[in-house]
């Protein structure tokens, strides 16, 4: 579950960069914008279940 989240951040970060240098549409920004606290979210969802099962 922290992979998931570990994942959909480094994937926010490089759409961010992406399109910044671009310069596209809004909706890919707003996905990138979303991407780094929702990751972070998932992460320490991932670690408290972890703890939990322990």
């Amino acid at each position: 579950m922290q992979w998931v989240g570990a994942g959909l951040m480094a994937v926010s970060i490089v759409i961010a960069l992406f399109t910044h240098s671009k310069g596209t549409g809004p909706e890919v920004s707003e996905f990138a914008k979303w991407g780094l606290p929702v990751g972070l979210i998932i992460m320490g969802i991932g670690d408290w279940l972890e703890k939990s099962q322990q």
